[in-house]
């Protein structure tokens, strides 16, 4: 659980960090490694991006919502039963690195 925790603190960082220079986009110059990492990662063509949220419970997506027609008001009552527990953090990690990404 507490990989978890750092692993989400570390991505919503680095969305703030991404957030903040798009502001300041005119002025970024990226590194050489910056764009030398950016063309490994456009040749690799693999990656992973873990979407976990309360629709997860449910079995739908991020349109929940929309999909189910469900009220804005009533969606975050879903946060009360939202508790991750019935998981291995690091069986995931192992078998996301096993698939290549």
């Amino acid at each position: 659980m507490k990989k978890t925790i750092l692993l989400a603190f570390a991505l919503l960082s680095f969305v703030g960090a991404v957030a903040q220079n798009s502001n300041a986009s005119s002025n970024y110059v990226p590194t050489a490694q910056n764009l030398a990492a950016r063309e490994a990662f456009q040749d690799q063509k693999f990656g992973v991006f873990l979407h976990w949220g309360l629709y997860s419970m449910i079995g739908e997506s991020e349109w929940v919502m929309t999909n189910r027609n469900i009220n804005y008001k009533e969606y975050p009552k879903l946060a009360q039963t939202f508790y991750p527990s019935n998981f291995n953090a690091d069986e995931w990690v192992a078998a996301i690195k096993a698939a290549g990404a």
